[in-house]
C-alpha cells in the first residue's frame, strides 16, 4: 500500500524495506541489550564506578555484534526480496534501471518458449539471498569465535 501511494521508483521501495525490516531490527537489538545488562560482566563495571558511556561502549556494543551482524544481513535478505517483489508488481525500480524482480516480470510473457528467462533472474535472485546469508554467519563466526552453541 505504501508503494502504491508514493509512486513507484526507488524511494518508495526504500521506505518500504525500512518499514519492515526496522521494527525487527530493533527489537532483537534491545533484546540481546537487556540480556547483556543483567550480566556480572556489566554489574561489576557499574560497581566499579565505569560510565554509562563506557560500558555501552567496551562491554555491550562488542558483545552485540554478532546479533547485531545477522540481524543486518537478514534484513539484506528480506530487503532484496521486497525490492524484488515491488518491482515485479511495477511498483519498485522502473526503466531504464534493472532488478532482478522486473526482469522476471519482463521474462514472464515468455515463459511458454523461453523459460531460462525467468530461471536465471530467480535463480541469481535466489544465490544472491544465500550468499549474503553465508556471508553474514562467516562474520559472525569471525566476531563470536567461541559460540555458546560449541559450548553445549
Amino acid at each position: 500500500m505504501i508503494a502504491a501511494a508514493v509512486g513507484p521508483g526507488q524511494t518508495a521501495a526504500v521506505v518500504v524495506i525500512a518499514i519492515v525490516t526496522l521494527p525487527l531490527f530493533v527489537r532483537v537489538v534491545r533484546s540481546v541489550t537487556l540480556t547483556l545488562s543483567g550480566r556480572g560482566f556489566i554489574v561489576a563495571a557499574e560497581v566499579a564506578g565505569a560510565s554509562a558511556l563506557r560500558i555501552l561502549s567496551v562491554h555491550i556494543l562488542p558483545n552485540m555484534a554478532g546479533a547485531v551482524v545477522v540481524q543486518l544481513t537478514y534484513a539484506l535478505s528480506i530487503g532484496m526480496i521486497i525490492e524484488s517483489v515491488l518491482s515485479f508488481l511495477g511498483l519498485g525500480v522502473q526503466p531504464p534501471d534493472a532488478s532482478l524482480g522486473s526482469l522476471l516480470r519482463l521474462s514472464s510473457a515468455y515463459l511458454t518458449f523461453a523459460p531460462w528467462l525467468a530461471l536465471s533472474s530467480g535463480a541469481v535472485l535466489s544465490l544472491a539471498i544465500m550468499s549474503v546469508n553465508l556471508v553474514g554467519n562467516a562474520v559472525r563466526d569471525a566476531l563470536e569465535p567461541l559460540d555458546a552453541r560449541t559450548l553445549t
